[in-house]
This record gives structure tokens, C-alpha cells and sequence, in this order.
């Protein structure tokens, strides 16, 4: 993606119309480190025997545990299941009778 020759980029993440480069590549960084940030707070999670999507629904990783609306839930699923995808297919979780548990 840093090397597409673009002159405007337009993010899904409230950034608005971004025409700088520098400034692009900032927010890209940035928004990789989130997520890294994220798969390192759901590995954690994890813990001890493991949990199921639902429970991991419901501790909130995407927004906080204190905003409401009719969207978040399912959302949160999503993106969960998008980080849970790429930690087993990484070997870095595993799937064991319905639940997530970190591999190691």
C-alpha cells in the first residue's frame, strides 16, 4: 500500500481526506501498530483454558466497553474473528472444543 502513487487518500477511520504523503504513511504506521496492539491484547485475553468468541464479544477490544449503539457488537465479531483467523493461521492460537486458546 506505501507504494501506490496516489495523490488523496480517503480512510473508513475518521481521518477525512488526507492529500500529504508523510502524513498517509504516519497514519498507516499507526494504524498497524493498533492492530499489533490489539492481537497482543486478545492473546492475552486467552488465558488459562481459552475463550469462546462471545466471551471475547463481550470484553471489547474494538471499542470501548462503555460505548453502546446497535452496530458495536457485531463489529467487534467481526474484526475478532479477523485477528483470530490470522493468530491460528500463524500458529500463534489454536482452537480447542469451541474455544480460543494462545498456543505455546
Amino acid at each position: 500500500m506505501e507504494h501506490l502513487p496516489a495523490r488523496v487518500w480517503i480512510t473508513f477511520h475518521h481521518k477525512g481526506v488526507i492529500t500529504e504523503r508523510e502524513t498517509f504513511l504516519a497514519l498507516l504506521r499507526a494504524f498497524r501498530g493498533k492492530i499489533d496492539q490489539r492481537e497482543a491484547a486478545i492473546l492475552a485475553a486467552l488465558g488459562p483454558g481459552g475463550r469462546t468468541l462471545e466471551e471475547l464479544v463481550a470484553q471489547r477490544f474494538m471499542y470501548p466497553p462503555d460505548y453502546q449503539d446497535v452496530f458495536v457488537e457485531d463489529a467487534e465479531r467481526k474484526c475478532l474473528r479477523e485477528h483470530l483467523a490470522e493468530l491460528l493461521a500463524d500458529g500463534r492460537a489454536r482452537l480447542e472444543d469451541g474455544r480460543y486458546c494462545a498456543a505455546g
